[in-house]
């Protein structure tokens, strides 16, 4: 199967509904598929200037290593952007940033955590983290 033909696969299982009224489940959208072992316990917050991401580093399950690098993404469903960092921090670290745009509204931001290895030879699933509201006068 062609890289084009396996993510139109997936997509198409993230697509709700019947038509004319399709939705998509931000859930069951992957942005990265491999064999790695996905994060575990990710989180993510709001703070100033972005997004904070954590996962638990205490263990390493078979598979994954210290010197992993974390791969974030935030989707703004409203105007179709993305804002992603391929290269973060190690796995051992625990935690990462991702700096979003200042908006003028708040606006629903879909946001998603995978990691690749240091060498890139190995990726993980990425794992929904969840919506959050980004943006507007504070």
């Amino acid at each position: 199967m062609s890289a084009y033909n396996l993510a139109a696969s997936v997509t198409r299982k993230a697509i709700t509904g019947t038509y004319p009224d399709l939705q998509i489940d931000f859930s069951k959208v992957l942005f990265s598929s491999g064999m790695m072992p996905v994060a575990r316990e990710p989180e993510t917050i709001a703070v100033d200037g972005g997004l904070m991401f954590t996962w638990d580093h205490t263990r390493l399950e078979n598979g994954t290593r210290a010197g992993d690098q974390v791969m974030l993404m935030a989707y703004f469903s409203g105007n179709s952007k993305a804002v992603f960092l391929r290269s973060g921090a190690k796995r051992s670290q625990g935690y990462e940033f991702l700096s979003l745009p200042v908006l003028a509204e708040q606006e629903p931001v879909e946001t998603y955590i995978s990691f690749i290895s240091e060498d890139h030879s190995s990726i993980s699933n990425s794992v929904y983290t969840g919506q959050i509201l980004w943006g507007g006068v504070k």
